[in-house]
């Protein structure tokens, strides 16, 4: 078809000679439009759209990316391929890490080249250089989300980089002085976001009557009854990484009479025993740290013995395994029947469970089993029972076993922090006043 303008598709044809699909890739990248930095709750783009259609982020980027060359092979037999990181903003990280994203398709047959999605605030000098670098070894596309110059729009799409000169997320107070002169009373009822300081919350209070909010309410009240728990206090904490709940685990071992570990966290610290996991997902780097969890509270910690061990995420054939028994190729993504007893003969004996985390990889339907027979066991023992935790409830409230759940926990990062014992500013910043 003779067109008035170069398509892209043709373009690609013209340089490499032939079909160019892109692969979408998730890197498991943040933004700081989510982690608070500069704003917070991701935007309409990424949300509704971008990050959709990236791959599973459970699984490896070679795994991602050769699931997206098998879907498009049934469509194009002979192409070439863009290896296409989508998913948030694919920048936002240290050197370190974007090499080891990135550089593993600079070998791979018929990948001629990186796609890169991310924003110009998230470039600096460092990355800059690098990306030129990278550029000379491929063919390097870099996609900057502009989505529009309104601040008005930008606004109404959650896209801003916060407001000018980080007003918002910095608590400027002329800009908190401003807002309150809008309203008469502030009722703080964002129990999700109470943990940032910003203008919107913190600033807001200073200037009007505040008060929180019933959600808020309900939530301190519950979490209270964990930091102040009928005991025996079980804990039980899954999710993919020990790093992000180092604090927490430190906090409430303090505590907890029990803590039951799982997901691929419960790796980390097996690997730090000396047990080889395969190829399973371990933080290095958290070793060390766990072995000192594990030696200071030996007593209280409980691991998995039992592992559903799979050899590749798209794989349904699984094969049981204790700990002792990994292949090197094994990957573990599920608790499995040993390890299920043994945690309901800890729940036997609990007055009060706190849950963060799920115990296997949910969203795949082979490793959901160990998380799904916990939660049955839970929903019939007459215990006060807290879910903390995005995935956690939304995981209880899919498989529609949240109805004996004594309380499902709103707060993500506001949760585990208030779990640390450490203070919340927009609720203090309210309690203050009182």
């Amino acid at each position: 078809m003779n067109k008035r303008y170069n398509s892209l598709d043709e373009f690609y044809k013209n340089k490499f000679g032939s079909k160019i699909a892109k692969i979408s890739l998730n890197g498991n990248f943040t933004c700081p439009n989510i982690d608070g930095t500069k704003a917070y709750g991701g935007c309409t783009f990424c949300l509704a759209g971008s990050s959709m259609f990236g791959g599973n982020k459970q699984k490896s980027l070679l795994e991602q990316f050769n699931d997206g060359v098998k879907k498009v092979q049934s469509k194009w037999k002979d192409c070439k391929y863009i290896a296409y990181f989508q998913a948030n903003t694919n920048t936002y990280d240290n050197l370190e890490n974007l090499k080891k994203r990135f550089e593993p398709f600079l070998n791979i047959k018929d990948v001629v080249g990186i796609d890169i999605s991310t924003r110009a605030d998230s470039i600096n000098d460092e990355i800059l250089n690098y990306l030129e670098e990278l550029n000379n070894k491929t063919f390097l596309t870099v996609e900057l989300g502009l989505q529009t110059i309104h601040e008005k729009t930008r606004k109404e799409l959650n896209r801003f980089e916060d407001l000018e000169d980080k007003k918002e997320s910095s608590n400027n107070q002329e800009l908190a002085k401003y807002w309150a002169s809008l309203g008469e009373i502030f009722i703080n009822d964002a129990f999700g976001t109470i943990h940032r300081s910003h203008a919107s919350n913190v600033g807001i209070a200073s200037y009007l009557d505040s008060g929180i909010g019933f959600l808020v309410e309900e939530e301190i009240k519950y979490l209270d009854t964990v930091k102040q728990a009928k005991r025996p206090l079980t804990i039980i904490m899954g999710g993919a990484k020990v790093s992000d709940k180092l604090e927490l685990i430190y906090s409430l071992a303090e505590k907890a009479d029990y803590i039951l570990l799982g997901g691929a966290m419960s790796l980390t610290f097996l690997s730090s025993l000396g047990y080889n996991m395969g190829k399973s997902l371990i933080e290095k780097e958290q070793l060390n740290n766990c072995k000192n969890i594990l030696d200071r509270y030996k007593e209280k910690l409980i691991l998995p013995v039992d592992f559903k061990c799979f050899k590749s995420f798209d794989n349904s054939d699984y094969i049981v395994k204790k700990v002792y028994e990994f292949d090197n190729d094994d990957i573990a993504l599920d608790i499995d029947n040993l390890t299920v007893k043994l945690y309901k003969s800890v729940l036997n004996k609990t007055n009060t469970c706190f849950w963060n985390g799920p115990l296997g990889v949910v969203e795949k339907n082979e490793s959901k089993d160990g998380s799904l027979k916990v939660l049955e066991y839970l929903n019939n023992l007459n215990i006060t029972t807290i879910l903390g935790g995005g995935d956690i409830v939304g995981f209880a409230t899919k498989e529609k076993m949240d109805k004996k759940i004594t309380f499902l926990s709103t707060g993500g990062g506001a949760t585990l922090e208030y779990l640390s014992d450490k203070k919340l500013p927009g609720y203090e910043a309210i309690a203050d006043e009182k």
